[in-house]
């Protein structure tokens, strides 16, 4: 039998070894407003497990949320490669 050698594996899956920890940068998605859908950046500020945190999210300001000051915590937010709304999920480049 062969071994392999030199075998390439792919950024995706690199990504999912990364373990999340308070501190780190993610990336969420909107779940409602007016721009619901779309991805903002935030910061883990509590960690439960490796794939439930609460976040402190940067909104676009008023942008985001009219009448709001831009402070957007948000508590026990799953993570989903499929990035769906009121979910993380890792910053990849685009």
């Amino acid at each position: 039998m062969e071994e392999a050698s030199n075998v390439e594996v792919p950024a995706v899956l690199e990504l999912r070894t990364v373990s999340v920890s308070v501190g780190s940068i993610v990336n969420y998605v909107l779940p409602d407003g007016r721009s619901e859908g779309q991805i903002r950046p935030a910061i883990v500020v509590r960690k439960w497990s490796d794939t439930c945190v609460n976040l402190q999210v940067l909104t676009d300001g008023d942008n985001d949320y009219p009448g709001k000051d831009g402070t957007l915590w948000k508590t026990s937010v799953t993570y989903s490669e499929d990035k769906l709304p009121y979910t993380w999920h890792f910053w990849t480049p685009e």
